[in-house]
Order: C-alpha cells, then structure tokens, then sequence
C-alpha cells in the first residue's frame, strides 16, 4: 500500500440516488479496508477548510468524489500546491474525468491512488471565477441553472432539461484575443480547458490541458427549430468542423463584449450572471492531477 498520505473527500450531494448509493459503499470500503483518510464536509466553506489544511500538512493527493461541480471547488484549494487532485467521479456528467480516461466505478477510480502518473495542468479563470474543465455563457449556463432546480439528474436529466429550455437567447458578441477577432451573433459562448462538457458530449475535441490555451468556441445565431439537429450534431461529436454554426479558436486570453446581462456557468455549475463584457484567461502549469498511467491528453 502506498505509504504517502492521501485523503478522500466525499461531496454526499452530487449525481443521482444510484451514485449517492455507491458514495455509501465507497465510504464503508475506504474506512475499513484502506488507510487513507475520509472527510464529508457538510458545506463549500467546510470542504476548503480541510484542504486547506491537508495542503498545509503535504497530503501527496486529495481526491475529489463527486463531479465537476465538486473537483471545481476542491482543485480551487490546490493550485500551485504540491498537493496533486484525484479524482473519483461520481457526478451527472463527469467531464474532467472522462477527458482523462478515469474509470466511472469507483472501486477503479481510487486503485489510481496507487498506480497513476502525475500530471500538470492548466486551468481558467472566467472574470473572477476559478474553473478546471469547461466555462461558458448564455444558453449552456440557463441549461445548468435549469437543471439545478429539476428533479431528474444524470446524463439524461440534462437532455430533459435542453428539451424543456429551447428558448435561445442570442446576443451580439465581440471576442478579442492577440491576433484574434470575432464579432457576431451567438446564443452561447465556451471557454475549454478540457475537450466536454460531459457524458462524451464533447465541446472542443482537440483541446489539451497542457498547452497553455484555451478552446473558444462560440455557437452562431440559430433557429430554436434548428437546436435539436444541432444538438445532435454535437452530442454525436460531428459538430467540429461545422463552421457555419460553430466558430473556433484557440487562445491564451480574450475579451469578451457583449449585450445586456448573461448567466454563466462555470464546470457545469450555474454562477450567476454578468454584465457587458468578461476577461477569461488561461492560468498555465497550475495544478497536479493523478490520472491513470496511460491517459487523455
């Protein structure tokens, strides 16, 4: 067994009653049979008050159970640390983890404690906002508020929610980055990190959370009629190369300008809303991260 100190800890609300079963067993196996430390934090304030902590006292790894949402909150805590993010993903989408290949059972996510290869990342900041895998505005942040607020969760809790939110919402944008202009109308607009928003729905193939960038990607003014075929295109991953509807491309930082008031979202998670105009930026070689030995990109 590996002998560095390495903790776990449990977000108990995240995913859907099957994965909130399995945070259960997960919790019950790691008590009884390893020697790593368990924490369930009852709140977000709780939750960096122990990384901070494990940080402070050279813990190798904490590991993130729970999704996107959780790793966000939990990674915010390491950056720049010695401290490197495991993950075991137990969320509706689980984005991050499937980007780098992390097993979805959780009795083969946390054998990475022991067999892994340490990696270094970058990650975003949109405004003020710290975010790990994928950032956006206007409709993909309506969707992630929506689906807060509904009942059904998992993969097809969000398909629920696109088809009972197909009001899109377009806005004029500017997007400004070095050597880099765009201006038009778009109904959302998304910052990745890592190439999916999540269930292998993938928003920037190609990007990589080692090369100092991130993956703009801006979808044009569309017809509601046409989202659903759209959508598809997407949910598929043959929406890449669609360049009528779907502009791209890849930048260290941009400004956006745009009309009115926005939601945004941030890993999935609904983040309120903002006015105007946004500055997002990569931030390069931030956090360490144990993914399986051979893994994503």
């Amino acid at each position: 067994m590996d002998e560095q100190k390495i903790a776990f800890i449990v977000n108990k609300g995240s995913g859907n009653v099957w994965k909130k079963a399995s945070k259960i067993r997960l919790i019950e196996y790691l008590e009884e049979f390893t020697p790593y430390r368990v924490f369930q934090p009852g709140s977000a304030e709780e939750s960096a008050q122990i990384v901070q902590r494990l940080v402070q006292e050279q813990y190798a790894a904490v590991f993130a159970c729970g999704g996107d949402g959780t790793l966000n909150a939990i990674s915010k805590q390491l950056l720049y640390s010695n401290t490197a993010l495991g993950i075991v993903p137990m969320g509706s989408g689980n984005g991050f983890a499937r980007h780098w290949k992390i097993p979805l059972r959780w009795n083969m996510a946390i054998a990475v404690a022991e067999d892994h290869r340490e990696v270094l990342i970058d990650t975003g900041r949109l405004g003020e906002r710290h975010f790990l895998n994928v950032a956006g505005v206007g409709y993909s942040a309506h969707v992630a508020k929506a689906f807060k607020q509904a009942h059904g969760r998992g993969v097809w809790g969000y398909v629920r929610t696109i088809l009972l939110n197909l009001k899109l919402d377009k806005r004029q944008v500017d997007i400004k980055g070095p050597g880099s202009r765009w201006q038009g109308l778009a109904w959302t607009v998304e910052f990745a990190n890592g190439s999916q928003w999540g269930g292998n729905v993938k928003v920037a193939p190609a990007a990589r959370m080692d090369d100092a960038k991130l993956e703009v990607t801006a979808f044009r003014k569309i017809p509601g009629i046409l989202l659903p075929w759209l959508g598809l295109r997407v949910v598929l991953n043959k929406a890449a190369g669609y360049s009528r509807r779907i502009y791209r491309t890849s930048l260290p930082q941009c400004d956006m300008n745009f009309e009115g008031i926005w939601e945004i979202h941030t890993d999935g998670d609904y983040a309120g809303k903002i006015s105007g105009q946004l500055h997002v930026e990569v931030v390069p070689a931030a956090l360490r991260v144990w993914v399986p030995p051979v893994a994503g990109k």
